[in-house]
């Protein structure tokens, strides 16, 4: 098994992800991505939508924000699972 600072280090190497501002000392987590590692995020992601997304009569595409405001995120914990409403009927339906 490959340890994930090497993984890291070969990636860096290569040219695939950078960390973010690294210049400045960097961001813990966060990375850019070089020109290889764009086209290989794009094909990741375009391979995982068609296959989770199109490919499957019972899956609709979303794209949403996942931060959240503090009272957000602790109604979220406490009801143990998230509400959406449709914004076209107005129906309110369980996204977990």
């Amino acid at each position: 098994m490959v340890a994930m600072k090497d993984l890291v280090a070969f990636c860096k190497r290569k040219g695939f992800i950078f960390p973010s501002s690294d210049i400045y000392g960097g961001l813990n987590g966060f990375f850019d991505y070089g020109p290889l590692g764009t086209e290989l995020k794009r094909n990741v992601k375009n391979l995982w939508w068609k296959n989770m997304v199109q490919d499957r009569e019972d899956i609709v595409g979303l794209d949403s924000a996942v931060i959240l405001r503090r009272q957000t995120s602790r109604m979220y914990l406490r009801d143990g699972r998230r509400r959406t409403r449709c914004r076209c009927c107005q129906k309110s339906q369980s996204a977990s």
